[in-house]
């Protein structure tokens, strides 16, 4: 009963994170900064910020 709810819920939230992430990489100031974020979210995790 509730597992089509869930699995709607788990893609939205996903659909979220990743708008966010891609937004906070579209901010970077230059090709290194972006680099940069993506070398440190890889290393960190990218729910760390």
């Amino acid at each position: 009963m509730f597992a089509p709810f869930l699995v709607l819920l788990n893609a939205w939230f996903e659909k979220a994170e990743r708008k966010r992430r891609e937004a906070l990489l579209a901010s970077s100031r230059d090709i290194y900064d972006l680099e940069d974020r993506i070398r440190t979210y890889d290393k960190n995790g990218w729910h760390s910020r």
